[in-house]
């Protein structure tokens, strides 16, 4: 009897799972929302299999879709690019500690949507975890706290009288078909290989915070940089297509207005993609 019982547990076991494991492959919604800030993850789970009351189908329905969701939140999160040359992955294979860290993030998600099918069978839910913030952020688990002071922004090689300045409120480098690879902490560099604007320019609190810079597809939809924006165009990307590449007349624009408003001081910069 008790091993017909054991069989009949792992009968029911093998359902649930395979179960879950179709739903799964059925999974949309996922996505590193770069403009938004978060990891959002959509996750569908089945309750069918179960013969018993509706109540019963709800309760497996979402534990289906919690389970799936969680495994596939930390996929994503292990693809996200902290660095140039560095992804989450990269960060927790080497380091237990982060590894601790990331999954402490990853547990402390948020169901910021939870649905249900007419008989109560499916259950469907929005996962979220925050890629910046002082509470529970990918980047705080990931970046590390600076030793070094931040570095002052580089000063423009001519100064403009204020008359001359157009009092931008921020910047926006248009990146568009060039395939720029979002990252945690982005950077803009001239072709002669001078470093306009980087993490080293901000202090720990203020990367991890609000990150340095925002994304965004619309500058039509974009807030960070503001109503009165300097645009200017990438030539080029480099560093896994996460550091764009400005001419040496860009930067010395943005350097220049940069005197006035002190834009990339306050980090109104926004990449286009």
């Amino acid at each position: 009897m008790k091993t017909i019982k054991i069989i009949f547990t792992f009968f029911l076991a093998t359902i649930f799972i395979l179960n879950a494991e179709t739903v799964f492959a059925e999974q949309n919604g996922d996505i590193i929302d770069w403009e938004k800030g978060v990891i959002r993850i959509t996750s569908q789970g089945n309750g069918k299999n179960s013969e018993e009351n509706r109540g019963v189908r709800k309760a497996q329905a979402r534990r289906a879709a919690i389970m799936l969701g969680e495994r596939e939140l930390a996929e994503r999160v292990k693809g996200v690019q902290v660095a140039s040359k560095t992804t989450v992955r990269d960060l927790i294979t080497k380091s237990d500690r982060v590894k601790i860290k990331v999954e402490n993030v990853i547990s402390g998600y948020k169901i910021v949507r939870e649905e249900y099918s007419d008989d109560d069978s499916i259950c469907e839910m929005d996962f979220e975890i925050p890629l910046f913030g002082v509470k529970n952020s990918l980047a705080l688990a990931v970046i590390q706290k600076k030793s070094a002071e931040k570095i002052p922004f580089l000063e423009p090689t001519q100064i403009k009288t204020s008359s001359e300045q157009k009092n931008y409120s921020g910047l926006i480098v248009d990146c568009r078909n060039l395939n720029l690879n979002p990252t945690l902490l982005p950077a803009i560099v001239t072709k002669s290989g001078r470093k306009i604007y980087s993490s080293a320019n901000f202090s720990y609190d203020e990367i991890v915070g609000n990150g340095i810079a925002g994304y965004a597809s619309d500058t039509e939809k974009e807030t960070r940089a503001g109503k009165k924006i300097l645009m200017v165009k990438a030539v080029a990307l480099i560093g896994n297509k996460t550091v764009a590449v400005i001419s040496d007349t860009s930067a010395e624009r943005i350097l220049s207005e940069n005197q006035l408003s002190k834009f990339l001081e306050r980090g109104a910069v926004v990449f286009l993609k």
